[in-house]
Protein backbone atom coordinates (compact mmCIF):
# COMPACT_ATOMS: atom_id res chain seq x y z
CA UNK A 1 0.00 0.00 0.00
CA UNK A 2 1.38 3.54 -0.96
CA UNK A 3 2.38 5.31 2.20
CA UNK A 4 4.27 8.36 2.78
CA UNK A 5 5.58 7.56 6.66
CA UNK A 6 6.89 3.92 7.43
CA UNK A 7 4.83 1.56 9.83
CA UNK A 8 6.64 2.16 13.38
CA UNK A 9 6.34 -1.42 15.12
CA UNK A 10 2.98 -3.24 15.29
CA UNK A 11 1.20 -5.50 17.74
CA UNK A 12 -1.19 -7.65 16.62
CA UNK A 13 -3.40 -9.02 19.44
CA UNK A 14 -5.87 -12.53 18.57
CA UNK A 15 -8.09 -13.00 21.91
CA UNK A 16 -9.14 -16.42 21.37
CA UNK A 17 -11.30 -19.38 23.37
CA UNK A 18 -12.00 -22.67 21.71
CA UNK A 19 -11.17 -21.32 18.44
CA UNK A 20 -10.09 -24.84 16.67
CA UNK A 21 -12.58 -24.54 14.12
CA UNK A 22 -11.37 -21.23 13.43
CA UNK A 23 -7.44 -20.37 13.71
CA UNK A 24 -6.20 -21.78 10.94
CA UNK A 25 -8.86 -19.74 8.57
CA UNK A 26 -8.10 -16.70 10.52
CA UNK A 27 -4.49 -17.00 10.40
CA UNK A 28 -4.31 -17.29 6.60
CA UNK A 29 -6.42 -14.56 5.82
CA UNK A 30 -4.06 -12.43 7.73
CA UNK A 31 -1.27 -13.65 5.44
CA UNK A 32 0.71 -15.12 8.44
CA UNK A 33 1.02 -18.86 6.92
CA UNK A 34 3.44 -20.78 5.19
CA UNK A 35 6.28 -18.69 6.04
CA UNK A 36 4.55 -15.76 5.04
CA UNK A 37 4.37 -12.06 7.32
CA UNK A 38 1.65 -10.40 7.75
CA UNK A 39 3.13 -7.10 7.71
CA UNK A 40 6.00 -6.31 6.07
CA UNK A 41 7.31 -3.74 8.67
CA UNK A 42 8.29 -4.78 12.23
CA UNK A 43 5.17 -6.54 13.94
CA UNK A 44 4.41 -9.42 16.46
CA UNK A 45 1.65 -11.46 16.85
CA UNK A 46 0.36 -12.23 20.86
CA UNK A 47 -2.10 -14.74 20.99
CA UNK A 48 -4.18 -14.10 24.56
CA UNK A 49 -6.07 -17.59 25.01
CA UNK A 50 -8.70 -17.67 27.51
CA UNK A 51 -8.36 -20.99 28.51
CA UNK A 52 -9.12 -23.10 25.74
CA UNK A 53 -10.28 -26.71 26.18
CA UNK A 54 -10.24 -28.10 22.50
CA UNK A 55 -7.24 -27.96 20.39
CA UNK A 56 -6.54 -24.34 19.64
CA UNK A 57 -3.71 -24.55 21.51
CA UNK A 58 -2.60 -27.47 19.92
CA UNK A 59 -3.04 -26.01 16.66
CA UNK A 60 -0.62 -22.96 17.69
CA UNK A 61 2.03 -25.12 19.03
CA UNK A 62 2.65 -26.92 15.98
CA UNK A 63 2.83 -22.89 14.22
CA UNK A 64 4.06 -20.74 16.73
CA UNK A 65 7.79 -21.50 15.58
CA UNK A 66 7.44 -20.67 11.80
CA UNK A 67 4.62 -18.17 12.30
CA UNK A 68 6.60 -16.50 15.93
CA UNK A 69 2.98 -16.77 17.75
CA UNK A 70 3.15 -15.55 21.72
CA UNK A 71 1.12 -17.35 23.35
CA UNK A 72 -0.22 -15.73 26.32
CA UNK A 73 -3.00 -16.58 29.26
CA UNK A 74 -5.76 -14.97 29.55
CA UNK A 75 -6.80 -15.78 33.07
CA UNK A 76 -9.40 -13.22 32.94
CA UNK A 77 -11.26 -15.28 29.78
CA UNK A 78 -13.11 -12.47 28.24
CA UNK A 79 -11.60 -10.25 25.11
CA UNK A 80 -11.50 -6.95 27.05
CA UNK A 81 -8.95 -7.99 29.31
CA UNK A 82 -7.01 -10.06 26.63
CA UNK A 83 -6.60 -7.54 24.56
CA UNK A 84 -5.32 -4.85 27.61
CA UNK A 85 -2.86 -7.84 28.72
CA UNK A 86 -1.48 -7.88 25.24
CA UNK A 87 -1.22 -3.81 25.58
CA UNK A 88 0.85 -4.61 28.67
CA UNK A 89 3.12 -7.18 27.59
CA UNK A 90 3.98 -5.35 23.74
CA UNK A 91 6.84 -4.54 22.41
CA UNK A 92 8.53 -2.43 24.04
CA UNK A 93 8.90 -0.44 20.72
CA UNK A 94 5.19 -1.11 19.91
CA UNK A 95 3.67 2.41 18.70
CA UNK A 96 0.55 0.45 17.31
CA UNK A 97 -2.08 -1.92 18.42
CA UNK A 98 -4.30 -4.46 16.14
CA UNK A 99 -6.84 -6.35 17.56
CA UNK A 100 -8.02 -9.16 15.68
CA UNK A 101 -11.29 -11.63 16.65
CA UNK A 102 -10.92 -15.17 16.03
CA UNK A 103 -14.79 -15.64 14.79
CA UNK A 104 -13.74 -14.33 11.62
CA UNK A 105 -11.72 -14.59 8.42
CA UNK A 106 -9.56 -11.02 6.66
CA UNK A 107 -9.50 -8.85 3.36
CA UNK A 108 -6.29 -9.84 2.34
CA UNK A 109 -3.90 -7.16 3.19
CA UNK A 110 -6.11 -6.17 6.47
CA UNK A 111 -3.18 -5.54 8.75
CA UNK A 112 -1.32 -3.51 6.89
CA UNK A 113 -4.57 -1.61 5.70
CA UNK A 114 -5.47 -0.75 9.65
CA UNK A 115 -1.64 -0.05 9.99
CA UNK A 116 -1.50 2.23 7.39
CA UNK A 117 -4.58 4.14 8.07
CA UNK A 118 -3.33 4.83 11.45
CA UNK A 119 -0.21 6.09 10.28
CA UNK A 120 -1.79 8.52 7.33
CA UNK A 121 -4.77 9.63 9.40
CA UNK A 122 -2.98 10.35 13.03
CA UNK A 123 -6.09 8.58 14.49
CA UNK A 124 -6.66 7.37 17.76
CA UNK A 125 -8.20 4.20 16.78
CA UNK A 126 -9.27 3.03 13.42
CA UNK A 127 -12.51 0.86 12.84
CA UNK A 128 -13.68 -1.44 10.13
CA UNK A 129 -16.70 -2.97 8.10
CA UNK A 130 -17.73 -6.11 10.09
CA UNK A 131 -19.66 -8.10 7.66
CA UNK A 132 -21.45 -11.40 8.26
CA UNK A 133 -20.61 -14.69 6.27
CA UNK A 134 -20.13 -18.15 7.24
CA UNK A 135 -16.83 -20.09 7.08
CA UNK A 136 -16.91 -21.87 3.89
CA UNK A 137 -18.70 -25.21 3.57
CA UNK A 138 -20.73 -23.96 6.79
CA UNK A 139 -24.21 -25.53 6.58
CA UNK A 140 -27.68 -25.14 9.21
CA UNK A 141 -28.71 -22.48 10.74
CA UNK A 142 -25.86 -20.49 10.58
CA UNK A 143 -27.09 -19.23 7.59
CA UNK A 144 -30.56 -17.59 8.83
CA UNK A 145 -28.56 -15.89 11.22
CA UNK A 146 -26.38 -13.96 8.38
CA UNK A 147 -30.03 -13.48 6.49
CA UNK A 148 -31.10 -11.95 9.57
CA UNK A 149 -27.69 -10.41 10.55
CA UNK A 150 -27.12 -8.59 7.00
CA UNK A 151 -30.80 -7.53 6.83
CA UNK A 152 -31.35 -3.86 7.48
CA UNK A 153 -34.35 -4.93 10.48
CA UNK A 154 -31.37 -6.91 11.93
CA UNK A 155 -28.44 -4.51 12.08
CA UNK A 156 -30.20 -1.26 12.50
CA UNK A 157 -28.81 0.23 9.03
CA UNK A 158 -25.47 0.47 11.83
CA UNK A 159 -23.05 2.20 8.92
CA UNK A 160 -19.90 -0.31 10.12
CA UNK A 161 -22.17 -3.34 9.20
CA UNK A 162 -22.40 -2.24 5.86
CA UNK A 163 -20.55 -2.52 2.70
CA UNK A 164 -21.11 0.83 0.88
CA UNK A 165 -19.84 3.33 3.97
CA UNK A 166 -17.27 5.47 2.81
CA UNK A 167 -14.32 6.68 4.66
CA UNK A 168 -14.73 8.94 7.25
CA UNK A 169 -14.47 10.14 10.90
CA UNK A 170 -17.45 8.31 12.82
CA UNK A 171 -17.94 7.92 16.88
CA UNK A 172 -18.06 4.09 16.64
CA UNK A 173 -17.24 0.69 14.62
CA UNK A 174 -15.94 -2.61 14.97
CA UNK A 175 -12.36 -2.35 16.50
CA UNK A 176 -9.02 -3.49 14.43
CA UNK A 177 -6.18 -0.88 15.60
CA UNK A 178 -5.19 1.45 18.24
CA UNK A 179 -2.40 4.53 18.75
CA UNK A 180 -0.90 2.13 21.89
CA UNK A 181 0.26 5.47 23.73
CA UNK A 182 -3.31 6.61 23.67
CA UNK A 183 -5.24 3.05 24.47
CA UNK A 184 -3.04 3.04 27.25
CA UNK A 185 -3.48 6.40 28.50
CA UNK A 186 -7.21 6.15 28.41
CA UNK A 187 -6.72 3.29 30.64
CA UNK A 188 -7.87 0.48 28.00
CA UNK A 189 -10.70 -1.13 27.90
CA UNK A 190 -13.27 -1.40 30.86
CA UNK A 191 -12.72 -4.90 32.14
CA UNK A 192 -15.99 -5.31 33.50
CA UNK A 193 -17.55 -5.63 30.46
CA UNK A 194 -17.88 -9.09 28.52
CA UNK A 195 -19.60 -7.05 25.19
CA UNK A 196 -19.60 -3.85 24.47
CA UNK A 197 -16.59 -3.05 25.46
CA UNK A 198 -15.77 -1.56 22.16
CA UNK A 199 -18.63 0.99 22.33
CA UNK A 200 -17.92 2.10 25.77
CA UNK A 201 -14.30 2.72 24.67
CA UNK A 202 -15.41 4.48 22.18
CA UNK A 203 -17.02 7.06 24.12
CA UNK A 204 -14.01 6.94 26.55
CA UNK A 205 -11.92 8.22 23.31
CA UNK A 206 -14.69 10.99 22.42
CA UNK A 207 -14.24 12.07 26.13
CA UNK A 208 -10.45 12.30 25.90
CA UNK A 209 -10.70 14.47 22.35
CA UNK A 210 -9.64 11.64 20.10
CA UNK A 211 -10.58 10.76 17.22
CA UNK A 212 -12.17 7.52 15.35
CA UNK A 213 -11.21 6.34 11.65
CA UNK A 214 -13.40 4.49 9.79
CA UNK A 215 -10.99 2.29 7.13
CA UNK A 216 -13.55 0.64 4.67
CA UNK A 217 -10.84 -1.38 2.79
CA UNK A 218 -10.11 -3.33 6.05
CA UNK A 219 -12.93 -6.19 6.04
CA UNK A 220 -14.04 -8.65 8.72
CA UNK A 221 -15.88 -11.53 7.78
CA UNK A 222 -17.48 -12.54 10.55
CA UNK A 223 -19.21 -16.11 10.93
CA UNK A 224 -22.04 -15.98 13.23
CA UNK A 225 -23.57 -18.84 15.74
CA UNK A 226 -24.93 -21.43 14.21
CA UNK A 227 -27.87 -22.21 16.96
CA UNK A 228 -30.81 -20.76 18.33
CA UNK A 229 -29.32 -21.29 22.23
CA UNK A 230 -25.75 -19.61 20.77
CA UNK A 231 -27.79 -16.99 19.07
CA UNK A 232 -30.02 -15.62 22.55
CA UNK A 233 -26.76 -16.29 24.77
CA UNK A 234 -25.14 -13.69 22.70
CA UNK A 235 -27.52 -10.99 22.19
CA UNK A 236 -28.70 -11.09 25.74
CA UNK A 237 -25.40 -10.41 26.67
CA UNK A 238 -25.07 -7.53 23.77
CA UNK A 239 -28.43 -6.20 25.01
CA UNK A 240 -26.52 -6.31 28.93
CA UNK A 241 -23.77 -4.53 27.55
CA UNK A 242 -25.29 -1.93 25.35
CA UNK A 243 -27.22 -0.93 28.66
CA UNK A 244 -24.50 -0.68 30.73
CA UNK A 245 -22.66 1.29 28.61
CA UNK A 246 -25.36 3.85 28.25
CA UNK A 247 -25.63 3.69 32.29
CA UNK A 248 -22.02 4.62 32.46
CA UNK A 249 -21.81 7.39 30.42
CA UNK A 250 -25.63 9.01 30.35
CA UNK A 251 -26.19 7.96 26.72
CA UNK A 252 -29.30 8.03 25.36
CA UNK A 253 -30.27 4.86 23.03
CA UNK A 254 -30.49 5.44 18.98
CA UNK A 255 -32.96 4.52 17.24
CA UNK A 256 -32.08 1.44 16.30
CA UNK A 257 -31.57 0.51 19.66
CA UNK A 258 -35.00 1.55 20.51
CA UNK A 259 -36.85 -1.01 18.34
CA UNK A 260 -36.16 -4.10 19.84
CA UNK A 261 -37.03 -2.73 22.93
CA UNK A 262 -40.41 -1.33 21.40
CA UNK A 263 -41.01 -4.60 19.84
CA UNK A 264 -40.69 -6.62 23.03
CA UNK A 265 -43.22 -4.25 24.89
CA UNK A 266 -45.16 -4.30 21.32
CA UNK A 267 -45.26 -8.15 21.61
CA UNK A 268 -45.22 -8.85 24.98
CA UNK A 269 -48.75 -6.31 25.34
CA UNK A 270 -50.03 -7.53 22.43
CA UNK A 271 -49.64 -11.43 23.27
CA UNK A 272 -51.31 -10.36 27.31
CA UNK A 273 -54.08 -7.76 25.72
CA UNK A 274 -55.13 -10.18 22.91
CA UNK A 275 -56.65 -11.61 26.17
CA UNK A 276 -58.96 -9.29 26.94
CA UNK A 277 -59.33 -7.81 23.39
CA UNK A 278 -58.43 -10.36 20.15
CA UNK A 279 -57.50 -7.86 17.80
CA UNK A 280 -54.32 -6.93 19.91
CA UNK A 281 -53.02 -10.34 19.08
CA UNK A 282 -52.36 -8.82 15.34
CA UNK A 283 -49.46 -6.73 16.72
CA UNK A 284 -46.67 -10.14 17.60
CA UNK A 285 -48.25 -10.89 14.03
CA UNK A 286 -47.50 -7.56 11.65
CA UNK A 287 -44.30 -7.91 13.91
CA UNK A 288 -43.75 -11.48 12.79
CA UNK A 289 -44.80 -10.89 9.13
CA UNK A 290 -41.96 -7.96 9.05
CA UNK A 291 -39.20 -9.80 10.37
CA UNK A 292 -40.03 -12.67 7.13
CA UNK A 293 -40.40 -9.86 4.78
CA UNK A 294 -36.77 -8.91 5.77
CA UNK A 295 -35.34 -12.39 5.96
CA UNK A 296 -37.13 -12.53 2.25
CA UNK A 297 -35.92 -9.71 1.07
CA UNK A 298 -32.43 -10.30 2.80
CA UNK A 299 -32.14 -13.86 1.62
CA UNK A 300 -31.32 -13.09 -2.11
CA UNK A 301 -28.07 -10.85 -1.16
CA UNK A 302 -26.22 -14.34 0.65
CA UNK A 303 -26.80 -16.44 -2.40
CA UNK A 304 -28.02 -19.15 -0.91
CA UNK A 305 -31.44 -20.93 -2.33
CA UNK A 306 -33.25 -21.84 0.36
CA UNK A 307 -36.63 -21.49 -0.17
CA UNK A 308 -39.05 -21.07 2.70
CA UNK A 309 -37.10 -22.85 4.76
CA UNK A 310 -34.59 -20.33 5.13
CA UNK A 311 -36.98 -17.37 5.32
CA UNK A 312 -38.62 -19.02 7.83
CA UNK A 313 -35.25 -19.29 10.04
CA UNK A 314 -34.22 -16.01 8.81
CA UNK A 315 -37.18 -14.38 10.95
CA UNK A 316 -36.83 -16.68 13.33
CA UNK A 317 -33.20 -15.20 14.27
CA UNK A 318 -34.42 -12.10 13.43
CA UNK A 319 -37.07 -12.66 16.65
CA UNK A 320 -33.92 -14.48 18.59
CA UNK A 321 -32.15 -11.33 18.07
CA UNK A 322 -34.72 -8.69 19.33
CA UNK A 323 -36.01 -10.57 22.00
CA UNK A 324 -33.16 -11.18 23.44
CA UNK A 325 -31.41 -8.22 23.12
CA UNK A 326 -33.97 -6.35 24.55
CA UNK A 327 -34.18 -8.51 27.32
CA UNK A 328 -30.88 -8.24 28.32
CA UNK A 329 -31.07 -4.63 28.42
CA UNK A 330 -33.98 -4.46 30.20
CA UNK A 331 -32.57 -6.52 32.74
CA UNK A 332 -29.74 -4.75 33.32
CA UNK A 333 -31.42 -1.59 33.46
CA UNK A 334 -33.66 -2.86 36.03
CA UNK A 335 -31.14 -4.13 37.88
CA UNK A 336 -29.77 -0.72 37.88
CA UNK A 337 -32.09 1.21 39.20
CA UNK A 338 -33.19 -1.48 41.82
CA UNK A 339 -29.55 -0.92 43.05
CA UNK A 340 -29.92 2.95 43.02
CA UNK A 341 -33.40 2.32 44.94
CA UNK A 342 -31.65 0.17 47.73
CA UNK A 343 -28.98 3.06 48.26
Amino acid sequence: MAGHDPISFVTIVIPVLNEERFILPLLESLGCLGGNRCLPGPHEIIVADGGSTDSTLDILAGISVETGIRVINNSDRIQSAGVNLAAREANPEAKYLIRVDAHAVYEPGFVERVARSLVDTGASSVVVPLITRPLKGSVGFVWAVTVAQRSKLGNGGSAHRLETTPAQWVDHGHHAGFDLEFFRSIGGYDESFATNEDAEYDARVANAGGRIWFEPAAKVWYSPRETVPALARQYFRYGKGRASTMLKHRLSPKARQMFPLAALGANAGGLLGGLLWSPLWSVPLIYGAACLGASIMESASVARDGGWRLYLQGAAALVVMHMCWAAGFACKVCKSVNIIGRR
